[in-house]
């Protein structure tokens, strides 16, 4: 009995300890996440300098949620790599094309999605 509560209490102390760990990464990464992909919306407006820049965060923070459980990781790791693909599409274009277009009202307010 007195062994049983033991392992019952090391197991809980284990599970306790590794969701810590992965509750404090996982905030790390959220933070630089939410960060470089709330910049998708002022994308047109940027220079190519601060495109280049969040490519690269980008890249860092798709490292970092590969690196999380799948599970945790899925739907964020898409949004990253849409918001790359976007910035790397910007800074591969003319430079006419961001800075003196903006984008169709639709992609900005989702108006005319049925």
């Amino acid at each position: 009995m007195i062994l049983k509560s033991l392992i019952l209490l090391q197991i809980t102390w284990l599970l306790a300890s590794t969701s810590v760990t992965v509750a404090a990464d996982s905030g790390e990464w959220l933070a630089d996440f939410n960060t470089t992909c709330a910049r998708t919306a002022e994308a047109w407006n940027l220079s190519r300098e601060e495109l280049r820049s969040l490519i690269t965060a980008c890249e860092r923070v798709k490292k970092r949620i590969e690196a999380q459980d799948e599970s945790v990781g899925k739907v964020y790791l898409k949004r990253a790599r849409m918001s790359l693909d976007l910035f790397q599409y910007l800074l591969d274009a003319p430079s006419t094309m961001h800075k003196e277009t903006s984008p169709p009202a639709a992609a900005i307010d989702g108006a005319g999605q049925k």
